[in-house]
């Protein structure tokens, strides 16, 4: 982007000698500007996207009118209302819990102990295999399942 010859803000060098009033303003007039800028900008964007075969309300279209991406996945949604609006984290294959975090399947337990003691085989050898005299992971392969 090339940058364009602008006029020099005019503001006080240092803020400590404006009144908390005087902030007050400066703060109320840039945060205004700052949204008439950030407007202006979606705009801009949402017309570039019109110009490339989105529609106001469906996925933007490539060739004679199919759809970007094909296949048996479900579509994101690519409106124009879509994209100009954020709501938290997109979601992944292994969904969202109620924190944000993403949640993974628990692994599959590969030793078992004659007791019925069930473990994957990751981390730490668990006590109760220690106390039938397994000392490292060589000396499990009898209680595989």
């Amino acid at each position: 982007m090339a940058k364009t010859s602008a006029a020099k803000p005019s503001y006080p060098a240092d803020f400590a000698t404006m009144s908390l009033d005087e902030l007050a303003q400066l703060h109320h007039h840039l945060s205004r500007h700052l949204e008439e800028r950030k407007q202006a900008r979606i705009k801009e964007l949402q017309a570039e996207l019109m110009s490339l075969g989105a529609t106001p309300d469906g996925p933007i279209l490539v060739g004679r009118g199919s759809p970007a991406r094909s296949g048996g996945a479900a579509k994101p949604d690519t409106s124009i209302q879509a994209m100009s609006r954020s709501k938290g984290p997109a979601k992944s294959a292994g969904g969202f819990v109620g924190n944000g975090k993403a949640t993974r399947a628990k692994p599959a337990p590969v030793y078992r102990s004659p007791d019925g003691f069930e473990w994957s085989g990751r981390g730490a050898i668990p006590r109760v295999f220690k106390e039938l005299g397994v000392t490292d992971k060589a000396g499990m392969e009898k209680y595989r399942i």
